[in-house]
């Protein structure tokens, strides 16, 4: 009769078909919104200061390279989906002198940051934060070639929501051609 779970996210329960059934679903708002925002930004800094290269030497048996690497202050991060987490990246990227511009599928009103479109927000973006919802036949495959295209070759996208969201042949496209930087998730 119910399923009830700690974790934020309920598309793996099938919605739908679970109220079809008469089955509540019940999760935990804001479980984990600080941890995943935090997660997120941590990432992205570890892109932009190449610690990832470091770590890929140090596995190859190599002497660590010393690198460029990336300052995020005044650098534009695109938040895709501004839900509780997508809105606490925000607040952290902006306490740390990023600018933020924002698309979310319902218009919304968040302090420092900019609403604009997606395509708007693959072209400007030097970081792009995924934290939108998976919604069938709305949300899932909504990040095309297309949109990759668009993005700056030094773009690296954090994916802290569903990799549904993405069509994944042409995510591979995009880091094999160099359309995008790098790519993470978790």
């Amino acid at each position: 009769k119910v399923i009830s779970t700690d974790i934020t996210g309920m598309d793996w329960a099938k919605p739908k078909i679970a109220k079809e059934s008469g089955i509540y679903l019940l999760n935990t708002t804001n479980y984990c919104t600080e941890s995943v925002a935090e997660y997120t930004i941590s990432q992205i800094l570890l892109y932009a200061k190449r610690f990832h290269l470091t770590y890929k030497d140090i596995r190859e048996n190599k002497t660590p390279e010393a690198r460029k690497t990336i300052n995020i202050l005044n650098k534009t991060i695109g938040i895709v989906g501004l839900g509780n987490i997508g809105t606490r990246v925000a607040e952290i990227a902006n306490a740390m002198g990023m600018k933020v511009i924002a698309y979310n599928h319902r218009s919304k009103q968040v302090k420092n940051v900019e609403m604009v479109d997606l395509e708007t927000l693959f072209k400007r973006s030097d970081f792009i934060s995924l934290h939108l919802k998976t919604i069938p036949n709305k949300t899932v495959g909504i990040i095309t070639k297309d949109l990759l295209k668009l993005c700056k070759p030094t773009c690296f996208i954090e994916n802290q929501a569903d990799y549904k969201l993405l069509v994944q042949e042409e995510l591979k496209w995009a880091l094999e051609n160099k359309i995008i930087a790098g790519y993470g998730a978790t």
